[in-house]
């Protein structure tokens, strides 16, 4: 793909902060960028954002938390408070 069609689409999906510093980078970070770019799955980023980035997770665990049944790292020595 070209420059202009990976920024294309990728501004076209909401993904535009990708590209927030493309002014300040040389040409090969640019290269460097528009291949990483290439490479994000937009169409299984489309689907994940609403579920996972935009909606409100449920904050009921369930059950009543028990506290850790906590053990020292090592054992003490006999006769050590």
């Amino acid at each position: 793909m070209d420059t202009e069609t990976i920024r294309s689409e990728a501004l076209r999906r909401g993904q535009g902060q990708l590209f927030t510093f493309w002014d300040q980078l040389g040409e090969t970070q640019r290269r460097e960028l528009l291949d990483d770019v290439a490479q994000i799955d937009l169409d299984t980023l489309d689907r994940l954002i609403p579920t996972h980035v935009k909606s409100t997770p449920s904050s009921e665990l369930g059950g009543t938390p028990e506290p850790a049944n906590a053990r020292p790292a090592r054992p003490r020595a006999p006769g050590l408070v």
